[in-house]
C-alpha cells in the first residue's frame, strides 16, 4: 500500500482471481478483511469479487469469500446474483473457463442462499428461469433439484406455523412439555427423502451414513441427490470425525495421565 498508494488490496484480490494465484488471494484476504467493501467494484465493471470468482470458475476463492461473510445473494449493477448470472451463462451452451456445476454446488450449499430472488425490474427472471434447452444438463440438474427442495422446505415450515396457531388440546400425559412437543414433531416432519421428497408413511427411508442428517428413499435417489448434497454431507462427515478423533485423544491422555499422589508398589 506505501508502494503503491493507488493499488487497493481489492485490486490485488481482483488480479489473483483473474489470473488464478491461490497463495496471494489466500493471504491477501484475510489480512485485509476488514478494509474490503464486500459491494465494491473493479473499475467499470459491475462484478462484486463473489461475481467474478463465480464467473471465472474459482472454486476454491468463492468458496473462501463465502466463509469470510460475503454475501451469496449480493447483486451486481444490473440486479444478477452469481448464482443467476451462473445459468445465464451456462443457458448460452458455452461453458466458458469450464462447467458451472462445481461453482453453483458451492452457492447453492450456503443456507442463506435466496432462490427466489430475480432480477430487479424483470418478471419471471429468477435462475430457474433462464433454464432452456441449451443449458449444460449438470446446471439445469443441480438447479431443478435445488428449487425442488427449496419448495418441499417451505411446505414444511408452512405446516409447522399452522401447526403452532393451532390450539393444543389439553389431553394429560401426551407430553411431557411443550419442548417435548415441538421436539417430536419436528423430527417427524423433517424426516422425508431429500430427492423425491416421499413420506416415510408410504416408503421405507434410510439414513445417509455420511453425514447422519440426510433421508433416502433408496440408492437411485441418493445417487441423484448427491451433486447438492454431496459437498454439504463431506463437510459434516469430516467435521464429525475430527469431533471423535479429539475425544478419543482426550479418553486416552486421561486414562494414561498419572495421579498426583500414589503409592510405591510392593
Amino acid at each position: 500500500e506505501e508502494k503503491y498508494p493507488k493499488f487497493n488490496p481489492f485490486h490485488c484480490l481482483v488480479l489473483a482471481l483473474r489470473d488464478n494465484r491461490g497463495k496471494i488471494f489466500t493471504k491477501v484476504l484475510p489480512k485485509f478483511l476488514s478494509k474490503i467493501n464486500q459491494n465494491q467494484r473493479f473499475g467499470d465493471s459491475s462484478d462484486t469479487l463473489l461475481h467474478k470468482a463465480a464467473k471465472n470458475r474459482r472454486v476454491k476463492m468463492l468458496r473462501q469469500l463465502m466463509e469470510a461473510g460475503f454475501d451469496v445473494n449480493a447483486k451486481d449493477v444490473y440486479g444478477v446474483t452469481p448464482l443467476t448470472g451462473i445459468v445465464i451463462v451456462a443457458s448460452t451452451g458455452i461453458c466458458g473457463d469450464g462447467c458451472g456445476a462445481q461453482i453453483l454446488s458451492e452457492l447453492l450449499s450456503s443456507k442463506s442462499i435466496d432462490l427466489d430472488i430475480a432480477v430487479e425490474g424483470i418478471e419471471n427472471s429468477k435462475a430457474i428461469d433462464y433454464l432452456d434447452d441449451k443449458t449444460c444438463p449438470h446446471v439445469r440438474k443441480l438447479v431443478e433439484q435445488a428449487y425442488s427442495r427449496d419448495t418441499f422446505r417451505k411446505k414444511l415450515e408452512k405446516r409447522k406455523e399452522q401447526k403452532a396457531s393451532e390450539v393444543p388440546s389439553k389431553q394429560e400425559g401426551v407430553f411431557e412439555s411443550e419442548s417435548d412437543q415441538t421436539v417430536s414433531s419436528s423430527k417427524d416432519e423433517n424426516k422425508i427423502c431429500w430427492s423425491c421428497s416421499a413420506d416415510p408413511e408410504h416408503v421405507t427411508l434410510f439414513r445417509c451414513r455420511g453425514c447422519k442428517a440426510a433421508w433416502y428413499c433408496g440408492d437411485k435417489c441418493q445417487e441423484v441427490d448427491w451433486p447438492v448434497h454431496g459437498p454439504w454431507c463431506e463437510r459434516k462427515r469430516k467435521k464429525r470425525k475430527e469431533k471423535h478423533e479429539a475425544k478419543a485423544e482426550e479418553v486416552i491422555t486421561s486414562r494414561t495421565r498419572m495421579p498426583d499422589v500414589f503409592y510405591d508398589l510392593d
